[in-house]
């Protein structure tokens, strides 16, 4: 079943329930952004790569080799 069809199906579903099981339902989805929050956070944090380059940025900046954000934009294609 496509997401956005999901998304409608559940969305219809919780209209037919209860205040309080509505409740445990929200309480549910809101815990399940969460733990898609956390496993996206680890996904980073093992990408050794992807921490090396970060490290290097703050390196950079605590060195003061950085450049305005207006600049970086004028001279980038965004």
């Amino acid at each position: 079943m496509r997401a956005e069809s999901l998304k409608t199906k559940a969305k219809k579903l919780l209209d037919h329930l209860s205040e309080d099981k509505a409740k445990v339902a929200v309480s549910f989805l809101e815990f399940l952004c969460e733990k898609e929050s956390w496993e996206a956070i680890q996904e980073i944090l093992k990408d050794r790569a992807l921490m090396a380059s970060i490290q290097r940025g703050k390196e950079d900046i605590a060195k003061g080799k950085v450049r305005p954000w207006t600049s970086v934009k004028a001279t980038s294609s965004l």
